[in-house]
């Protein structure tokens, strides 16, 4: 990759304030300081500075952020809290929704139903954790097979057998 001056000078300032991550052949560093006439500092994973040639450069990502285990461990609790409870979804029409809710209920008389803003959330009392929830988009999100999700609505007698939610 051809640098101007310029470039160097750009990219100095702008590792400042915000992670300029460089790829030399397979691995990614983290811009450190160039220097024109010499050549630029990149810093390893471990913290390490490590001199390289420009032209060993072969590809430059401004305000790129490399992920490190604990930032990525942090990222993924975040979304699975809610996201990765739910492992399939169903449009539904609301007119079903009430029906849905009556039989959850029925299966156990201590489930709750609570609504946050726009979305409705099934609770076993005292979990902190929803098995279903129904959102604005009319979509029914659950934690269980489909068959037993859906059975509450029609089938009521057949889903209750063994219902997890029960």
């Amino acid at each position: 990759m051809k640098l101007k001056p310029k470039d160097i000078k750009k990219y100095n300032k702008l590792s400042k304030k915000k992670p300029v991550m460089v790829r030399v052949g397979t691995k990614w560093y983290t811009w450190s300081e160039g220097d024109p006439k010499y050549g630029v500092f990149l810093t390893t994973d471990s913290g390490r500075d490590v001199e390289f040639d420009f032209k060993q450069i072969d590809d430059i990502e401004e305000g790129v952020m490399k992920l490190t285990k604990s930032k990525l461990k942090e990222i993924v609790k975040e979304v699975v809290n809610e996201a990765g409870m739910f492992d399939d979804y169903h449009e539904l029409n609301p007119a079903y929704m009430d029906k849905f809710i009556k039989n959850y209920k029925k299966l156990n008389s201590k489930n709750l139903v609570k609504k946050k803003g726009g979305d409705v959330y099934g609770f076993r009392k005292g979990e902190r954790e929803a098995h279903w929830k129904f959102d604005d988009d009319y979509k029914l999100y659950y934690d269980i097979d489909k068959a037993k999700a859906l059975g509450l609505i029609n089938f009521f007698n057949r889903a209750k057998k063994d219902h997890p939610w029960g």
